[in-house]
C-alpha cells in the first residue's frame, strides 16, 4: 500500500485582507458527497446527502409564535421589567468584530434579525428581554431558534419559561463567543400546568463587543422533531440538560485539565484541547469492580434514524467498559454501542445509531469500572446528525481479520535546525509525528529502519528511546512483546546501516551540543538512562543516519502501513 499525504496550499492575495482558515479535517472510506466544480464525476456521488446544502431552507410560519423578523417582531414584544430593548436590524451591527453581518433567514445583508446593542450607555449585566405571546397550559411545545454570539465581550443568552410574574431561572443558556456564525438551538418545553410566556434574555458583558443576535424563532406543537438537544460540549455547567442517574453506583464528574490520577484519563478536553475546556469523566479511585455511573440525556423523540457522534477517552491499565444505551422506559435499555479496555491516550470518535422511535427516549452513557484506579473514562462533544451512522474507516478496520503489529517509540526533536525522523519498512517510508505506527502483515523477513536526516546546523539533534513492537493494533497498552529501552550497549540487536552518511549515537544525559537534544532519557527520566540520538554537529544538511531493527518474521505475505486512527 502506497503511503500518501494531502497538502493544503494557501496562496496570499494582493493585500493583508485575505486570511484563509481550515478546521476539522477528516478522511472517510467513501466517495465525496459534495462535488467541487473541477471534480472528476467518476469519483463523486451524484447528489449531496441531506444536511450538506449551503442554501438556507425557506422559513415557513406554522404558528403565531413563529417569526423571521423580516417585516416586524410578529407576536413578540419588548419586556417592561428589563434595562434595555432588543433591536431589529439588517446587515452588520454598529460595532466591528461583534454581532452578525447578515440575517439567518436570507443569509444576506437585506434580511432582518433581532440583536442586543451592547455599546454605551449599556453596562455589564444589563438585560434585554423579548417576550412571546401567552402559550396554553397542558400542551407540548418545541422551541427552535437561531442565535449569533460573536465578540470578545459576549456574556449570555438565556431562555426562560415565565409563569405569571415569575421569571424563574433559565431553562437554556449559552455564554461566551461562539464565532461569527449562526447557531441552531432546540428546547423541548416541559408540559406546564399554567399558561406561560417564553422569554429570550440577552445579558451585556464587560465591554461593547458583546452583541447577540436572534432569528427564525419557531414554536412547534408536540415533541421536537430532531435530537439536537442531545448535543453538548459540557462547557455549560448545566450539562445541556443531561442528568445523573439516581439509581447507579456513583456519578459522572465535570472536569477540566487532567484527572486526579496519573497514567489515566485525558490531559485536556476535546472541544478546546486546553486545560480551560470541560469534559465529563468517571473517577475510578476507591471504586470496586463492576460499579456503574450513568449520564442521561434530555427526553427526545424522532421517527427517523439519527447518528450520534461523540468523543471518548479510555486511557489506563484498569479501564472497564463504556456503553451507549437507548432508554425508553424505567427498565427498558437497549445497548447501541460498547467499548472496553485501554484505547490509548488520545480522544477517539464514537458513532452510535439512534434507532427510529415513536415514543420519547433518552440516551445514556454508562461507564462500568474494572479493578484499579487507572480506569478513568471520559466523554466530550456529543452531536447528532440525520440518518443512520455510515460505515466509517474506524469500524471497517476493527472488523478486518488480519495479522497486525504496533510499533511504538519515544522521540525527542529539539533545536533550531531540526531535520527529519522517518520510519522505513521494506522500502515504504512514512514520516511519524505521534509515535504510533501500525504495521500490517510484514513481508516474510523484514526490518524496521529508523532514519534520521540532519538539519542545516549543529542545533538539530534527534533522540530515540523505548522502542517496542507488539501484536495487535496500536491501543496505548503497555503489554508489549518486543521492546528496547537502549540501556544495554548491544541496543537489543539494532544495527547501524552501512549505506548511510553517519551513525546514531548511544548516549546518557545531555548531548554534546547546547540548546538541542534531550537532557535525560525517557525510560527513567534521569541523566543515567540511555537513549539513541543523532549528533548533527559536523554533518551537512540532509545527511542521513539509519538504525535497523532485528528481523521480525511473518509468513502472511504482504506489506502495508495502517495509520492509527484518532
Amino acid at each position: 500500500m502506497a503511503v500518501e499525504s494531502l497538502r493544503f496550499e494557501g496562496i496570499r492575495g494582493s493585500n493583508s485582507y485575505g486570511d484563509i482558515a481550515i478546521d476539522d479535517v477528516s478522511i472517510t472510506s467513501s466517495t465525496c458527497a459534495v462535488k467541487p466544480s473541477a471534480a472528476n464525476p467518476a469519483f463523486t456521488s451524484p447528489t449531496p446527502p441531506a444536511g450538506l446544502s449551503t442554501t438556507p431552507a425557506p422559513f415557513v410560519k406554522q404558528s403565531d409564535f413563529d417569526c423571521d423578523f423580516e417585516k416586524d417582531t410578529c407576536t413578540w414584544t419588548q419586556a417592561k421589567d428589563d434595562i434595555f430593548d432588543w433591536n431589529r436590524a439588517q446587515g452588520p451591527t454598529g460595532t466591528s468584530f461583534t454581532g452578525p453581518t447578515n440575517d439567518h433567514t436570507t443569509q444576506s445583508r437585506k434580511g432582518w434579525y433581532m440583536y442586543i446593542e451592547t455599546s454605551a450607555p449599556r453596562v455589564v449585566n444589563d438585560t434585554a428581554r423579548l417576550v412571546s405571546k401567552t402559550a396554553l397550559a397542558n400542551q407540548q411545545y418545541c422551541l427552535q431558534f437561531w442565535y449569533h454570539m460573536y465578540g470578545s465581550h459576549v456574556n449570555q443568552l438565556g431562555v426562560y419559561i415565565k409563569v405569571g410574574a415569575t421569571l424563574g431561572t433559565p431553562v437554556w443558556k449559552k455564554g461566551t463567543s461562539l464565532g461569527n456564525k449562526w447557531n441552531f438551538a432546540e428546547y423541548q418545553i416541559p408540559t406546564q400546568k399554567s399558561q406561560f410566556n417564553i422569554v429570550f434574555e440577552g445579558v451585556r458583558g464587560p465591554g461593547y463587543k458583546g452583541d447577540i443576535g436572534l432569528d427564525d424563532v419557531k414554536v412547534l406543537s408536540g415533541l421536537c422533531p430532531s435530537t439536537v438537544q442531545i448535543a453538548c460540549d459540557f462547557e455549560d455547567s448545566k450539562l445541556c440538560g443531561w442528568t445523573q442517574d439516581k439509581t447507579d453506583s456513583f456519578d459522572w464528574s465535570r472536569n477540566r485539565g487532567s484527572t486526579g490520577s496519573n497514567f489515566t484519563g485525558p490531559a485536556a478536553d476535546h472541544t478546546l484541547g486546553t486545560s480551560k475546556g470541560f469534559y465529563m469523566y468517571i473517577e475510578t479511585s476507591s471504586r470496586g469492580t463492576g460499579q456503574m455511573a450513568r449520564l442521561i440525556s434530555p427526553s427526545v423523540g424522532s421517527a427517523d434514524a439519527k447518528c450520534m457522534k461523540f468523543y471518548y477517552n479510555m486511557y489506563g491499565s484498569n479501564i472497564g467498559t463504556l456503553n451507549v444505551l437507548m432508554k425508553t422506559g424505567v427498565n427498558n435499555n437497549q445497548t447501541l454501542w460498547s467499548k472496553s479496555k485501554n484505547q490509548g491516550q488520545n480522544w477517539v470518535v464514537g458513532l452510535a445509531s439512534l434507532l427510529p422511535n415513536t415514543v420519547p427516549y433518552q440516551v445514556v452513557f454508562e461507564a462500568v469500572t474494572d479493578y484499579g484506579y487507572r480506569g478513568d473514562i471520559a466523554i466530550d462533544d456529543v452531536s447528532v446528525f440525520d440518518g443512520p451512522c455510515e460505515a466509517q474507516v474506524l469500524s471497517t478496520l476493527e472488523n478486518f481479520d488480519f495479522k497486525c503489529y504496533c510499533l511504538s517509540f519515544y522521540y525527542h526533536m529539539y533545536g533550531q535546525s531540526m531535520g527529519t525522523l522517518k520510519i522505513r519498512i521494506e522500502g515504504t517510508v512514512g514520516s511519524n509525528y505521534q509515535g504510533d505506527i501500525a504495521i500490517d502483515d510484514i513481508v516474510f523477513t523484514s526490518a524496521i529502519i529508523f532514519e534520521g536526516v540532519a538539519g542545516t546546523s549543529f542545533q538539530g539533534d534527534i533522540a530515540l528511546d523505548d522502542v517496542r513492537l507488539s501484536d495487535g493494533a496500536c491501543t496505548g497498552s503497555s503489554d508489549y512483546n518486543t521492546k528496547c529501552k537502549f540501556e544495554d550497549h548491544n541496543i537489543c540487536g539494532y544495527t547501524q546501516d552501512q549505506s548511510d552518511d553517519f551513525d546514531w549515537t548511544w548516549q546518557a544525559g545531555q548531548t554534546s551540543s547546547s540548546l538541542t537534544g534531550p537532557s535525560s532519557d525517557h525510560s527513567y527520566g534521569t541523566r543515567f538512562g540511555h537513549y539513541m540520538y543523532l549528533e548533527s554537529s559536523g554533518q551537512h544538511a540532509n545527511a542521513t543516519a539509519r538504525l535497523d531493527s532485528p528481523e521480525y518474521q511473518n509468513s502472511d505475505g504482504k506489506l502495508s502501513i495502517t495509520p492509527k486512527l484518532q
